[in-house]
């Protein structure tokens, strides 16, 4: 086989971030950047591997608020989907108009929220890798990972894309 078919064989199997239409297993890496809601030092990583078996999601954080209760959540932009594997589904199906790290609204969207954890930072700010299997129907997901404060603070501290409904598309076969 030469280089070229081997580089293509390669991502065919495990994909590329940013590109929505995959047909088998892949994984991807998305940094985590202040939010639309606080522009603060911090971020973090999110790690996804999509497969047969559904969506196993890795979360971690740095440099955030030492001492800190913080959410990890999925933001679904997908009206169908009205469960999530077993994650607890947070308010309903909601629109919204932000922007960007505090910015004036610019762009507006729905989704449905489903909490992944609820975790709390160490004395530096960080929070160790966390990881979680959603067990999911065949389908198109169209999502958003975020970051916000604990219950009763919901603003988005950190996010993945540039900015509000910035979305990845993930297809499980």
């Amino acid at each position: 086989m030469t280089r070229l078919g081997i580089l293509l064989a390669a991502l065919t199997i495990v994909g590329l971030a940013g590109i929505g239409q995959h047909t088998s297993a892949y994984a991807a890496e998305l940094e985590l950047t202040p939010g639309w809601d606080v522009c603060e030092a911090g971020g973090g990583r999110v790690h996804y591997n999509v497969s047969a078996r559904g969506l196993h999601v890795v979360f971690s954080l740095r440099g955030a608020r030492p001492k800190t209760t913080y959410r990890f959540s999925i933001g679904v932009f997908e009206p169908k989907v009205s469960d999530f594997g077993k994650l607890t589904k947070y308010g309903g199906w909601q629109e919204f108009k932000r922007g960007n790290c505090g910015s004036e609204p610019t762009k507006t969207a729905a989704h449905q929220t489903f909490i992944f954890a609820t975790v709390e930072t160490n004395s530096k700010g960080d929070v160790k890798p966390l990881g979680e299997q959603l067990r999911l129907k065949k389908g198109t997901y169209v999502l958003q990972f975020a970051v916000s404060g604990a219950p009763g603070a919901d603003r988005a501290f950190f996010k993945s894309g540039k900015s509000y409904a910035d979305t990845v598309t993930v297809k499980v076969p």
